[in-house]
């Protein structure tokens, strides 16, 4: 069937990463979507029918967190298959939006359990609340356009701004959050994406 698959699609490419996921990751992916799924319904569960946005928030910035192992297999992957894309006459702003895309996809399944609770109390925070999980997912794979960033300074950095974004949502200030993560990510990889070149060591 992957064959067959291979043959009569075409992938586009923000969602090579994705296809490699979900053919060749299939445990991995399966195993972090039930996490995050668990996370975000044990969230509802303890609001107990009293609906606040913070707590959503936290719960889909932990889901974010559980994400961050997928995002540094991102660049490895990146680096050993798609090199070749860096060549290619695409502006950066498009592929930024490319990235945008792949992150979004891969948080089709929280989007549909956020679709699902946030309706009934208010029909836009679910767009709202994707927005902010795509943004702090591409802020987290911007972050590795410095090759030299190990797994260990990754995390990290990683906690670092997952403890400041806490700390925003809680104090109702989650659209500058919004805001700060794109004026974050935006120039990281405007600034490092063409200059970046991966470790000998990150293509074995």
């Amino acid at each position: 069937w992957q064959e067959w698959l291979n043959r009569r699609f075409r992938k586009p490419l923000p969602l090579f990463y994705l296809y490699e996921l979900g053919i060749n990751r299939t445990r991995s992916l399966l195993i972090l979507k039930i996490l995050s799924c668990i996370v975000l319904l044990a969230t509802f569960a303890l609001m107990d029918g009293a609906y606040d946005v913070r707590a959503v928030l936290t719960g889909l910035l932990f889901c974010t967190l559980l994400h961050t192992i997928v995002i540094f297999d991102h660049r490895h992957f990146e680096d050993q298959y798609l090199a070749f894309t860096r060549n290619l006459s695409i502006p950066l702003w498009k592929r930024y939006v490319s990235l945008s895309i792949t992150y979004g996809g891969l948080l089709l399944p929280e989007c549909g359990l956020l679709i699902i609770h946030t309706l009934p109390h208010n029909p836009w925070h679910w767009m709202m609340l994707m927005v902010f999980g795509i943004s702090v997912l591409q802020l987290f794979r911007c972050l590795l356009y410095f090759p030299r960033l190990d797994q260990d300074k990754y995390l990290r950095w990683v906690f670092l701004c997952f403890c400041v974004l806490l700390f925003m949502c809680l104090g109702h200030i989650y659209g500058w959050a919004i805001l700060l993560v794109q004026c974050a990510a935006f120039p990281l990889f405007v600034t490092r994406y063409y200059r970046y070149e991966p470790a000998y060591e990150q293509v074995q």
